[in-house]
């Protein structure tokens, strides 16, 4: 991941310039977050499903996905989100079929669309709601230790629209900025350079 990736990324989320102590402060702590989630994701991926999910806290204000089929989910990278679909998979299904998981801010994505996120246009992986059935919005993050997960769940209806599915994204990020580790810049200028509150100011 480039710093300027990072910066760029931080500064609409942050809603500070690209270049502010705040932004480069976060953005040197990045390289090294990833790396201790890297070491992390491959120290629970060896434990087994059972051992995974007595590590896991889970938070659904609106309950939880009924047990007994594969869902869909869509998240960021935030956390260990490499487990993320192991862990759905193993917590809410009894057949053999795995959970799909959608990144929101999969950089690779063949069908990006262009959406405001963070009050700025970005290239973002958005499903289209037509073609897409009820799901979860899902977050999974390292609990501090480094030995434990969250997974946080928020249902998604299958007419729900990308607004709704943006405002999921950008509040996960929000509260878990210090493990979010998207790859590639999103928005092609920093904040600074399209906010008018920094074009005006």
């Amino acid at each position: 991941m480039s710093d300027n990736a990072v910066c760029i990324n931080l500064s609409y989320v942050l809603h500070e310039p690209a270049t502010s102590t705040v932004v480069v402060a976060y953005a040197a702590r990045a390289s090294q977050t990833r790396n201790q989630l890297d070491r992390a994701t491959r120290r629970l991926t060896r434990l087994t499903d059972v051992a995974i999910a007595a590590r896991t806290l889970v938070l659904a204000p609106s309950g939880e996905p009924p047990a007994g089929t594969a869902g869909s989910a869509l998240t960021v990278q935030i956390g260990p989100w490499r487990l993320l679909r192991r862990v759905l998979t193993t917590r809410y299904r009894t057949s053999s079929d795995a959970w799909d998981v959608t990144l929101v801010d999969d950089p690779g994505c063949r069908s990006m669309t262009e959406a405001e996120f963070f009050r700025a246009p970005a290239r973002l992986c958005l499903p289209v709601a037509k073609q897409r059935p009820a799901g979860w919005f899902a977050t999974l993050t390292l609990r501090p230790g480094g030995d434990g997960l969250l997974l946080e769940l928020m249902p998604l209806a299958a007419n729900d629209t990308s607004h709704s599915v943006v405002a999921a994204a950008e509040a996960a990020i929000r509260s878990h900025v210090g493990q979010w580790t998207c790859a590639a810049a999103l928005w092609p200028r920093p904040a600074e350079d399209q906010l008018p509150e920094f074009r005006d100011g």
